[in-house]
């Protein structure tokens, strides 16, 4: 189960996605969503204000053109976010500390149960560019999971899971059990083997696991690999 997703807000295409998605996830889960504005730069030293009740208080007034983008932008991220989290029926909240570097967000991400983030990402104000390293950065990590997603949201019915057996499969078939709401998607697992008698045994118990935690449409297929 999920109590905790932390999402990174950012001004590309990719956005509206991440927090349909989180949504989505939220509300199955009855989990928290906590949204945060994280900068692609090493040289921010400090942020760029903090989130109130009242709203967000900006550190001083400056005539930086970068800087005043960069608030009126973070600005806009923060009241979409709560707009469709409010519109969801969702839990959330947003980071006390607004327009860190992303290195930042790397360290906070530990002590959530997962990160959902774009398949592309680009958090910069100038020179916009869409690039997937920080979205590697995020994969690096490790310790959380991490939920990647497309531009467009589409609400999940359907669940592929290719399964060879091995031991990053099998974690990635447990952490799957622990956190989705199984009864309401329809899911196929595949296996590939040289082994066909293997692959079949392995299907079926892969099956009778996610059956286990409340899995109702669940298909196995197997090909004997050449």
């Amino acid at each position: 189960m999920l109590k905790r997703i932390l999402i990174p807000l950012e001004d590309s295409v990719f956005n509206i996605s991440v927090i349909k998605y989180a949504c989505f996830i939220a509300k199955y889960q009855n989990a928290e969503i906590t949204a945060g504005v994280y900068f692609d730069s090493n040289n921010i030293e400090n942020p760029l204000g903090v989130n109130t009740e009242s709203g967000i208080l900006w550190y001083g007034k400056s005539k930086n053109e970068s800087e005043v983008m960069a608030k009126e932008t973070s600005n806009n991220l923060i009241e979409n976010f709560k707009n469709e989290c409010k519109s969801s029926g969702v839990k959330y909240s947003v980071d006390h500390e607004i327009g860190e570097s992303f290195d930042k967000f790397l360290e906070k991400s530990k002590f959530y149960d997962m990160i959902i983030i774009g398949f592309q990402s680009n958090f910069r104000i100038k020179n916009k560019k869409l690039s997937s390293n920080y979205l590697q950065k995020v994969l690096d990590t490790e310790s959380t999971l991490v939920f990647v997603v497309p531009k467009e949201f589409k609400p999940i019915k359907n669940i592929f899971i290719a399964y060879d057996a091995s031991a990053s499969a099998t974690r990635a078939l447990h952490h799957f059990a622990h956190i989705a709401a199984l009864s309401n998607f329809n899911i196929k697992i595949f296996m590939s083997s040289e082994n066909s008698k293997f692959a079949e045994e392995c299907v079926v118990k892969a099956k009778d696991y996610l059956r286990s935690y409340g899995a109702k449409n669940v298909q196995t297929e197997w090909t004997k690999r050449e």
